[in-house]
Parts: structure tokens; sequence; C-alpha cells
């Protein structure tokens, strides 16, 4: 079965080759030349020169050649907005936990990935923009990397971590009591030096026998060594912008990425990587071996199963073009092969081979992939859709190539009528000597009089046109970007720029969901409570796989800062005052703005259940001091005294409705209690006069009002 997996996955990468690579790499240099404005025979000071080009210059040596860098512009400028509009823009999330989830996105993005949230977004938005396919696939992994640290371990720590481990079985306490009593006779006997070894080697097996030995040796004659014990350095999701047929391959038909029979996504690793993941993956020791050689062999180094020329697109971004020996010389190129396959009982799953085009066995058997979300590890962004298939997808270097062309020659004749213009050609009489035709600023044209005396020529006026036309070409490429022009409406623009947004931020959710879904199932305990201040309190797939809605949004028009005031006042002062029935979440809409403003600001507050349950906290441990005949401050303000209150009353009724079931309270904390239920009461009340101040009347409680009415 292994063979024959292999031998697919092999004729999948030959038919993606085939299909599409290479047509993907020629384009890609076209579009490149037209961002990056290159060309054969340019100088370093943008002049037609004889040298540069190997032949005379036209129409004169030293004429313009302007680089009108419009597309790159365009790219870096939707770029900037994008990643703008998803750092600063408000998630809004719904369902079970939405204030924990919402505050572990925030924390996610602002603490965790930092600067790589932005790094991994740019590199997405750049290819989603101006690369051929415009499309760009975002990979949400789990990150569990291990790092090592010297550590003292002394024979104490041994046995502790044996007794750990014996708690986890089902023996009895007499034999564990026993097995102990073995263990420390073997730990503290010199006679026993190769059980203590054994013993070692069962507790940490990645360590080789000479290190055990040397461990042993040492515990013996001191009590303690130094051993490079293994900690878990990162656990959390992971971004990773990948480029589709550089870094992800798939075939051309795909649809969508989810339902693709098999994503391939391509590393190129160093060989202390390749070691490293082949230790902690477990790969084929004959994997390993073939690819990455033996002695002074290199193995696969440099080679790829996808890429057969000798260019590196890559690098075709840079003024020096880098051979793909030189670009790769050292690395080793792995992939990561995701296959869509039913089992036999017909159900779907993703299962992961690791692998390589260029050695004869794979480096892992075929396995189930272990994300409890049951999707594809990717989300596709794609500039526009043009048809159902995902490659269909124009760049913006596709769409504007004539546009900036026809910029260029425009800003070419211009310059060069002012150099001719401001130094025009001399008119001298026939027969000068040393004389030559020069259609070049101080050149020198032949006059048919030879009485008329030396003189500049009169050149044309630039044609009127020529501007005309530049200006229409703008007016075109504004229209056709979105970008803002006074001779478009406004709304145009507007239109446009939230529509690229919404697109983005769309797509960047759903990899924001799945990262989400990863920390429900893999993050501890102990780092959610310390992020967020809650634990988890269900990890079931289908707690993992639907019971939350996650939306991202950005209003682009935010970013003009009279509008945003204008936005604030129109909401106190009008949307505010009609929300009599308290509809609308105010403090979403409050943190919303502050987002905008200020991203770290917003960050401070935190989410609604861990506040509450701070809230809580704090009053039950009042309660507590209470009871032990302790007073608590009494502040002349306290937070949230209505749910302090009701909190107070729930602690109480318990000891109501059956005081025996409790141990009676003391005179010094029954006077506490009550004092401390006063002040609850008195606090509330004073909150609910301040809001009577404002709104002039009292809210009706109609429970009482019925109440009273059945009593009449």
């Amino acid at each position: 079965m292994g063979e024959e997996l292999l031998s697919a996955l092999n004729a999948e990468l030959a038919f993606i080759r085939s299909d599409i690579g290479n047509a993907v790499l020629s384009e890609r240099m076209v579009n490149a030349e037209t961002r990056f404005c290159r060309w054969d025979g340019q100088s370093d000071d943008g002049r037609k020169r004889k040298a540069s080009l190997g032949k005379d210059a036209f129409p004169f040596e030293g004429a313009s050649d302007t680089r009108p860098h419009l597309v790159d512009k365009i790219i870096n400028e939707r770029v900037q907005e994008y990643v703008t509009a998803a750092v600063r823009g408000q998630p809004t999330i719904h369902g079970k936990k939405a204030g924990v989830l919402n505050h572990l996105l925030r924390w996610l993005v602002r603490s965790l990935w930092g600067a790589d949230f932005r790094s991994e977004l740019e590199l997405v938005a750049q290819w989603m923009e101006g690369d051929t396919p415009a499309v760009a696939v975002l990979g949400v992994w789990w990150k569990r990397e291990l790092a090592l640290e010297s550590r003292t371990v002394t024979a104490e720590d041994v046995l502790r971590a044996y007794a750990e481990q014996m708690q986890q079985t089902q023996e009895s306490e007499e034999v564990q009591a026993a097995l102990m009593e073995d263990l420390a006779d073997i730990v503290m006997s010199p006679a026993r030096t190769d059980d203590f070894e054994a013993l070692l080697t069962g507790l940490y097996p990645d360590f080789d026998r000479k290190r055990i030995k040397a461990a042993v040796r040492e515990m013996t004659l001191k009590g303690e060594t130094e051993l490079p014990m293994p900690y878990v350095r990162v656990n959390a999701p992971e971004f990773e912008a990948l480029r589709a047929f550089e870094d992800v391959f798939f075939r051309s038909n795909v649809k969508k990425i989810q339902d693709a029979g098999v994503v391939f996504v391509r590393r190129w690793l160093d060989r202390a990587q390749v070691l490293e993941n082949a230790a902690r993956e477990q790969w084929a020791p004959g994997f390993v071996k073939e690819l990455l050689g033996e002695g002074d062999t290199g193995g696969k180094v440099g080679l790829s199963s996808f890429d057969t020329d000798q260019t590196s697109e890559s690098d075709s971004i840079s003024r020096v073009t880098t051979g793909m020996t030189e670009a790769r010389d050292g690395l080793y190129e792995v992939l990561w092969a995701y296959t869509r396959m039913a089992n036999r009982d017909g159900r779907l799953g993703i299962y992961v081979t690791v692998m390589s085009g260029l050695c004869p066995t794979a480096a892992t058997k075929r396995t189930l992939l272990n994300y409890d979300h049951g999707q594809m590890p990717f989300v596709e962004f794609r500039r526009e859709k043009l048809t159902r298939r995902l490659v269909d997808s124009r760049s913006v270097s596709e769409l504007l190539m004539t546009h900036q062309n026809s910029i260029k020659l425009v800003a070419d004749s211009i310059e060069d009528h002012v150099q001719v213009t401001t130094n025009p050609p001399l008119k001298k009489p026939r027969g000068s000597p040393k004389y030559q035709l020069m259609l070049t600023p101080f050149g020198e044209i032949e006059e048919v009089n030879a009485r008329q005396p030396i003189e500049f020529l009169k050149r044309p006026e630039y044609p009127r046109a020529a501007m005309d036309h530049r200006q229409n070409q703008v007016l075109d490429v504004d229209d056709m970007t979105g970008r803002e022009n006074g001779g478009l409406p406004t709304s145009r623009s507007t239109m446009a720029r939230q529509y690229r947004v919404d697109n983005f931020l769309g797509c960047l959710g759903q990899a924001e969901v799945q990262a989400l879904q990863l920390c429900q199932q893999w993050m501890t305990d102990e780092d959610m409570e310390r992020v967020s201040g809650v634990g988890w309190e269900s990890r079931t797939v289908q707690e993992i796989q639907g019971k939350f809605d996650l939306q991202l949004s950005f209003d682009v028009r935010d970013m003009d800062n009279e509008y945003l005031q204008k936005k604030g006042e129109l909401l106190l002062r009008y949307i505010r005052p009609l929300d009599s029935r308290g509809e609308l979440p105010w403090n979403d809409i409050a943190r919303s703005m502050l987002q905008v403003i200020d991203p770290n600001m917003a960050d401070m507050m935190p989410a609604p259940e861990a506040v509450q349950k701070r809230i809580l906290d704090d009053e039950d441990n009042v309660f507590l001091k209470n009871l032990g005949g302790v007073e608590s401050e009494m502040a002349e303000l306290v937070e949230a005294p209505e749910l302090r209150l009701e909190q107070l009353q729930k602690r109480l009724q318990p000891r109501m409705e059956n005081p025996q079931a409790f141990e009676q309270m003391s005179p010094a904390a029954q006077a506490l209690i009550e004092n401390r239920m006063k002040y609850l009461q008195q606090q509330a009340s004073q909150a609910q006069n301040a809001v009577i101040g404002r709104i002039g009347a009292k809210p009706v409680d109609l429970g009482q009002v019925n109440a009273e009415t059945l009593k009449g």
C-alpha cells in the first residue's frame, strides 16, 4: 500500500508540473518585468545609452528611459490597506464563549504573532494582487517546538519522575511501594550501575548510551549530573504565507483548496532542519539517508521535484539573477502531501504523507491529520473570481501593463522634448567646417542659405493631445483600480476599496477561525487561563467544529480622522438616544471605535467573561474574610455593585435554606456580612440614582406592578 501511495503521489507531481508549472513561471517573469520596470539595455541613470543598448540610442544618445512604477505603486497601496485593515479591524465572534475567544484572538494577533502576523499577511497580500495567478494561500498549523536547556538532575529527581509515572498506572499501592523501594536501591547502590543505566534509558529514551553511562557515573560519584533536557518552547497556532506553485502546489482545475484531492507543501530545509524534523516526526531512516547522502556525497541537495530550468523565479525581483543551484545551495526539498481520501466506511478524511519526489521511499506513512476541525489547513486568497477555478485570477501587472507602457511613452516624450527645447540644435551655414547632422540637444543642422547666421532651431510646441492622452490614461487607471481622482465620484473609490478589503478580511477570518479551533484542541488549560482568565470547559469535536462564528470588519472610511470624529458624534448625539430599549451593544461599539483609534488601547479591555469572573471571585474572597471575622475595605465606589450583591445573596441562600449543613456564624461574622449587605445595597442604589438623574425617570418594574395589581 505504501509503494502504491507513493507512486500515485509522484504521478500527481508530474501532472501538476506539466499542467501548469512551467506556464506559471514564464508568465511570472513577464509580469515581474512590468512591475519592477525592467527591460534589456537599461542604464543606471535612466537614459538610453549606446554602451548599455549595444547599438545607437533612439531618438538620441541620453534620451529619456523613465521607469514609471505605476503597477508597483498600486499593488503596494493595496497591500498597505489590507494589512492595516487586518490589524485595526474589529473581530466579532458570536456563540458560546464569544468574549473569551475574542480576547484570545486579540492576544494571538497582538502578543503571540506580533510582527510575524504582519509579515505573513503582507506576503499573502503581495501575491494576491501582484502574482500570477493572483492567488495566495495561508497555511494554518499548530506548531509545537521543543528546545534544550541544561538542567541539573539528581537521584531524587529520577525517583520523583518514576513516582509520577506510577501514579498513572493501575498498580496497587503495595506494588508501587515495593517498586519504589527497589528503584531507590538501584539509585543508591554502586553495584547496580547496569540497572541504573536501564532506569535512565527508560526515563530518557532519546539519550544515547554514551550519555546515559556518563550520567550514571556522575550521579554515583557526585549525586547529580547535567543533562540537556527538552522543554516546550512553542505550543501555539502559526500562520504561514504560501506562494502558489512555489510553496504550495495543486491542479489547475481546483475550485476551492478545501476540495482539492491533493495539495503539496514544499519546504527547503538545511541539513540540521532535516535531522530535527526526522527525529521529531520519526522519518524513515532510508528516506533520510537517500535525501542527505552519505559521507562526501550531497544527496539531493539543491534539486527539485518541480523546477526543471536553472532560473529561480523567486530571484526575479532582484536585479541580479541567481542560479537555482546557488540559491538553494545546502538546502533539501521536502514535500508534505495533504490528501483528501475516503476510508473503508466511505468517510472523508485529510491524510498527510512526508516525501520527496526525488527519493524512492517516503519519509512517513500516510497518517490522518490530527486537526479536529476536519479541514485542509489552508485558506486561499483570490484577487478576483472570473470562473470557479481558483487559478483564474489576474494580477494588477497583467491588467495595467499597457497603461503603464503608454504612460512611459508620454513621460519619455515629455523629457525628450524638454531636453531638445532647452538645448535645441544649431542651424549652421552650408559647408561649415566639421559639420555633421545631429538631431540632439546642441546638435547641428545645415542651413540651405549659406549666408544665414548660426542660430537655434525652433522646435514645434509639445502637442497638447499627448498631455490629454496621459490624463485620460491616469483617469482610466484610477477608475479601474478604485483610486481617488477628482474626475470620479468619491463613492466609486470608497465602494471599490471596501469591496477589496471585505474580500481580504473574509478570507483572513476563515484562517483565524481555524487558528481558534486549533487553540481549543491543543492549547493547555494553564495557557488559556493565563491569557484570558478563563479555562476551557469542553474540547469535543462538536464544540470545536461549529460552536462560534467569526466576522472581521473594517470601514475604509475610518482611515479618515475627520470622518471618524463625525461618526463618533453621530453615534452619541443621535443614535444612542434613539436606542430606548438598549438593544445596541454599546460596549462592543466602544471597543470597535477604540480599535480603530488605538488598537493597543483596545487590547487593554479584557473579555467580559473574565471581568465577571474576577468580580465574582473577589466578592467570594470578601465573603470568606467576613466569615473569618475580618472586615474588607469598602471603597467610596465599588465596581458592579448589583452583581456583587447578587453573588453575596447567592452565598447566603443555602445557609438560610439549610442552616444545619453549615457551621454557625459567629456574631462578628454576622455583623460584618450584614454591614457588607447594606454597603452593596447603598452602592447599587446610588448607581440607579445616577441613571435617574441623567434620564429624569426610574425604569418601571413591571413585575412589581403586576404583583400589586393581583393583591388589589
